[in-house]
């Protein structure tokens, strides 16, 4: 039978993660709701795709979790708890992948799970660093002072990546361009002159 990985809420508030065995995972959350716990997530254990974790899960887009960081400071200093925060952006996400992710954050915090927590429960989907500076914040109170400070660092490093790219268009181009030049003489012009030459020392060897 596959195992099975599930992390879930204690009746006191307590996240967890366990592993189980059963034929399903829809028969294993059923089960364990019937439990009184709230399952937030069941995914399979091992498998092929778990020697590859990179294709497994795909990150977040660096634009997109950026803008999302700058509604989520924006809610915050207006004084909306977390939860209802995040209630409100998990409306407007529209990538499948960010939404579930944010679904079972949002699910975590309600459970008593802190918000540094409940995004580093996600893997690779989301920077470390965000969930260290999320808990940096929440040890200081300041969330918002510090979701600004990610959001300053993040706009410099979009900004380095779009000068990088732009930097390496240029060779990229006359890269490009020198391969099709070396395989225009390699196929066509060479052989050209390969006849022409083949065809003048004929001559001159005819009496």
């Amino acid at each position: 039978m596959p195992e099975f990985i599930c992390r879930m809420g204690t009746v006191e508030g307590d996240v967890i993660e366990r592993v189980y065995v059963s034929d399903t995972a829809e028969a294993l959350r059923r089960d364990l709701e019937r439990k009184d716990y709230l399952v937030f997530s069941v995914r399979k254990k091992g498998g092929a795709l778990g020697l590859f974790p990179a294709f497994r899960r795909r990150k977040i887009k660096m634009k997109e979790f950026l803008i999302f960081n700058q509604q989520l400071a924006a809610l915050i200093q207006a004084g909306l708890p977390i939860v209802s925060s995040l209630d409100v952006l998990l409306e407007r996400r529209k990538n499948p992948l960010f939404r579930k992710a944010l679904s079972d954050i949002r699910d975590q915090v309600k459970a008593g799970a802190a918000l540094s927590e409940a995004f580093d429960s996600q893997g690779d989907l989301f920077p470390k660093i965000y969930s260290s500076s999320l808990a940096s914040g929440e040890r200081s109170g300041e969330v918002a002072s510090v979701l600004k400070r990610y959001i300053t660092h993040t706009k410099k490093m979009l900004s380095l990546k779009s000068r990088v790219i732009a930097a390496l268009i240029y060779p990229a181009i006359l890269f490009l361009m020198s391969f099709f030049v070396v395989g225009i003489l390699i196929y066509y012009v060479l052989p050209k002159f390969a006849s022409i030459y083949g065809g003048l020392a004929g001559s001159r060897s005819s009496p």
